[in-house]
């Protein structure tokens, strides 16, 4: 990296697949149209915003506290835009749309390429996930602790789901005040790493879940089963 460039700033903006899903993808480019001419103002002359692909940016500035602007002036909703009527939103509270940002910002460039300085961002960025999302986090090398098995599970099971290599087990609930059951992912080409499972597992559960639980329900009893969800992961949170 040039010595120029002071910091490097990884941005996912947190929830948006939400928005694509609720609303389609043209409500999601306009607004991520509009989230970039907003991060666009926080920027100092020289300092670089590029789109790294879907909801994410990367900045290229020369000064750390670009990241809390950022943070800042995504704060206040979105509205008065193209999306308002597609939301069907009128007056001061109809149509609008709340974005925030997960940053990961790394600030010690020193014999580092371009390639490594965006890789640790992107690694500081899901630290800020992890921790509530909404807020910026500097990577520090200690991040770096893990990693390489963490990229190698996330990469085993998404092969596994694209071959449907999970099932899931359901075990009873039974107590004074409610029943129902507890679902469980099991990987049928077998799961050797003390470490849980990356992000998709959460979603594959849930479709999984809600579609046994209803076919159950229909055939079993009158009224359907009390679902409840609980997603536990450890080095990888939800997009």
């Amino acid at each position: 990296m040039s010595s120029a460039s002071h910091c490097v700033l990884f941005i996912d903006l947190d929830g948006f697949k939400l928005v694509n899903d609720s609303y389609g993808h043209s409500v999601g480019d306009q607004l991520l149209i509009h989230t970039a001419a907003r991060i666009g103002t926080c920027l100092q002359p020289g300092d670089l915003l590029a789109r790294q692909g879907g909801d994410e940016f990367i900045v290229i500035g020369a000064d750390a506290s670009v990241a809390e602007r950022i943070r800042t002036v995504l704060v206040p909703p979105f509205r008065d835009r193209p999306w308002h009527r597609a939301l069907g939103g009128s007056g001061e509270a109809g149509g609008q749309i709340f974005v925030s940002a997960s940053i990961g910002v790394v600030t010690d460039l020193v014999g580092i390429d371009s390639e490594q300085a965006a890789q640790r961002a992107d690694i500081a960025m899901y630290k800020a996930k992890e921790a509530g999302k909404a807020r910026a986090i500097v990577f520090s090398h200690d991040m770096l602790d893990g990693a390489p098995e963490r990229l190698a599970l996330e990469a085993d099971s998404r092969r596994a789901l694209a071959r449907d290599e999970f099932t899931v087990v359901y075990q009873p609930k039974v107590g004074f005040s409610q029943r129902g059951h507890r679902a469980w992912k099991r990987w049928s080409a077998g799961f050797t790493r003390p470490v849980a499972l990356s992000v998709p597992m959460c979603s594959f559960r849930l479709r999984k879940n809600r579609a046994w639980s209803m076919s159950w329900a229909g055939r079993c009893c009158k009224r359907r089963a009390p679902m409840r969800f609980a997603g536990r992961t450890r080095g990888w949170s939800l997009p």
